[in-house]
């Protein structure tokens, strides 16, 4: 079996996303990360760098999204399915 490949670009910003502890330190990874590769980030794989540097995420059931809320101070993040689309009441 082989391994998956990812750009390394990806392998550099999740190793930085572990220990992002401010909304603004994920945001400045991801806007320095080089995503013209064609590599995303993998939403388990996002999910688990940013739990691991201390994030609370919660995930509504059945939910397209996810919200984190970041261990230093109040602010949090939304993160959307890619392929989600938002349903009006």
């Amino acid at each position: 079996m082989s391994k998956p490949c990812t750009h390394p670009a990806i392998d550099d910003a999740m190793k930085a996303l572990r220990t992002a502890t401010s909304a603004s330190q994920v945001v400045d990874i991801l806007a320095r990360t080089d995503h013209s590769a064609g590599y995303p980030f993998k939403r388990g794989e996002l999910r688990h760098a940013l739990s691991t540097a201390g994030w609370a995420i919660p995930q509504p059931a059945d939910a397209p999204y996810w919200i984190g809320y970041a261990p230093e101070g109040p602010a949090f993040l939304i993160y959307v399915e890619p392929d989600a689309s938002p349903h009006q009441p």
